[in-house]
């Protein structure tokens, strides 16, 4: 379950900027759910699990390249299993 804190905001905007926020986390971890619930992966693993996961690898970008960290064996067999093709197979 997402979790927020008490909001010490000093002006409407600030407000709605931090719902806004907590809006889009709420609609990216369900989404990442019914994944899991389609691929029937939902007993086997949570969506927090997912994105533990999947923030093990960056990207560092520059002026000239873009650059992503190496992809471990684990988050390139979940990607796998549900079929999300976030990282691409070959990098050079």
């Amino acid at each position: 379950m997402l979790k927020a804190n008490i909001l010490y905001l000093r002006d409407d905007y600030s407000v709605f900027d931090h719902i806004f926020v907590a809006f889009l986390s709420f609609y990216g971890y369900y989404k990442i759910k019914n994944i899991l619930k389609e691929r029937s992966l939902l007993d086997k693993i949570s969506p927090m699990d997912v994105l533990e996961r999947f923030s093990t690898v960056y990207i560092i970008e520059d002026e000239n390249r873009k650059i992503i960290t190496e992809v471990s064996k684990k988050v390139k067999e979940l990607d796998e299993k549900l079929r999300t093709n976030i990282f691409p197979k070959n990098r050079s």
